[in-house]
């Protein structure tokens, strides 16, 4: 339930935004609190076992995973336009040379 409902409305997009260590403790005490709620846990306890038993990163640790994967592919489209770029000027120069 977490992690197919709560778990993506909570993360929506996060990759894309840089969160101070703060911000992203403060997400990940929500987060915890929540699986706390869920599984009957007192707030003392922690929640990393919960949280490996049902295959899943702890927040600060997928939200880093998560930017660098978009991070990768920001790069990727870059490089992507740059080279697309690159070979229409190559085209562009040597349409207009006229023959020698």
């Amino acid at each position: 339930m977490i992690g197919s409902h709560v778990f993506p409305i909570l993360i929506y997009a996060l990759e894309a935004v840089t969160l101070s260590l703060s911000e992203q403790k403060q997400l990940a005490i929500c987060l915890n609190n929540l699986c706390r709620r869920i599984f009957g846990m007192h707030k003392w306890e922690s929640v990393k076992p919960v949280q490996y038993f049902c295959g899943n990163l702890d927040f600060v640790n997928e939200h880093n995973l998560r930017r660098l994967r978009f991070l990768v592919v920001i790069e990727q489209c870059i490089m992507m336009l740059c080279l697309t770029a690159l070979i229409t000027l190559c085209y562009v120069n040597t349409a207009s040379r006229p023959y020698v």
